[in-house]
């Protein structure tokens, strides 16, 4: 019980957190065109101006800058409820779940006007999210251990699957989705669902503490960002799977003292990294050999491209950009970016 209280804390200041990121476009031809940054803001129990609504901030690829709170500039100076966990976007629709109140706040990022509000329920934990090709949005429920299937035509909760303690990121491939779980610190397991069937069908084995997960190629991408337990540390572990076989094709073991939970791939293929203990950016290729690091200071990696990475800083509140290893940019933020980032097209 002591672990899980420990791990809890880190998870309410950091998942916020963990990196979630999609650079991915359907049309190769498409240029990036904004990044929506979530801003989890900020409660105090006893001092209300300590209070800061939650929001969300945008990055213009055209204008090369920031508008922080973006969406209370656009409602009349009026933010969203604290505790804003991660973002997910399909088409013209921002999906912005809030873990503290259990709602996925649905967005017209035209107008950047709230449609409507989905409740899973103040005790389910609502965290990051999937959009599905089959037309649903898959939610993390943290809290509750359950997995959401909700229709992304109608709004409506379509099922819910029994997934174990802390689930965390999934990610889609083929007609499956993959689903770290963390078990509040102490799971092993990444889970493979039929999404057809919404049914677990296969378990995929790690290290201690299965977080984040992306794809680089054919290859499944998995960290298992370890343990701190002063009794029972584990080193965090990258792991490559082949998705189709669930052979481990490779793995990568970093120092036991450091958790790594920051993960995303660039457009090159390169997986990139934000080490917590040393406050390190790290790029690794396919092979997983090094080929730099840069010190950024804190901040949650967004890799938009070969050599261009962009980090929500959520120390100082701003977004800095990196290009071959140098910054470029800094520019302001709303308060405490969560690392939850997905990036538009036109």
């Amino acid at each position: 019980m002591q672990w899980h209280r420990r791990y809890h804390r880190f998870i309410w200041l950091f998942i916020p957190v963990l990196l979630s990121c999609e650079v991915e476009s359907d049309d190769a031809s498409s240029e990036p065109d904004r990044i929506f940054i979530a801003n989890r803001g900020q409660t105090h129990p006893t001092d209300s101006t300590r209070f800061k609504a939650s929001d969300i901030s945008v990055y213009s690829f055209s204008g090369d800058s920031t508008v922080p709170d973006a969406f209370a500039k656009a409602n009349n100076n009026e933010g969203l409820p604290t505790g804003l966990q991660a973002l997910a976007l399909s088409e013209n629709t921002l999906f912005a779940s809030n873990q503290r109140l259990g709602y996925v706040h649905v967005i017209d990022i035209r107008t950047m006007k709230e449609l409507l509000r989905i409740s899973l329920g103040k005790q389910s934990g609502a965290g990051e999210m999937t959009v599905g090709s089959d037309g649903f949005l898959y939610v993390s429920g943290f809290y509750s251990g359950l997995l959401y299937k909700i229709s992304m035509t109608t709004f409506q909760q379509m099922a819910s699957l029994p997934v174990g303690s802390g689930p965390m990121q999934s990610l889609q491939i083929g007609d499956e989705l993959f689903l770290a779980v963390s078990g509040f610190g102490t799971g092993q397991e990444v889970l493979v669902i039929n999404m057809k069937s919404f049914s677990v069908t296969d378990t995929l084995y790690t290290q201690v503490n299965p977080t984040r997960l992306a794809r680089t190629g054919q290859q499944l991408v998995v960290l298992a960002s370890g343990s701190e337990n002063q009794t029972d540390m584990q080193p965090a572990v990258l792991y490559l799977f082949n998705p189709s076989t669930r052979e481990k094709a490779d793995s990568l073991v970093f120092s036991s003292k450091t958790l790594m939970p920051y993960l995303s791939v660039d457009d090159g293929g390169r997986i990139v990294l934000w080490e917590g203990g040393t406050r390190l950016l790290e790029v690794v290729n396919s092979r997983f050999g090094s080929s730099g690091c840069y010190s950024v200071h804190g901040g949650h990696p967004i890799a938009i491209g070969m050599n261009i990475f962009t980090i929500a800083d959520a120390g100082t509140n701003q977004f800095k950009r990196l290009r071959n290893g140098e910054m470029v940019g800094v520019w302001a933020l709303g308060i405490y970016p969560t690392g939850s980032a997905v990036v538009s097209y036109r």
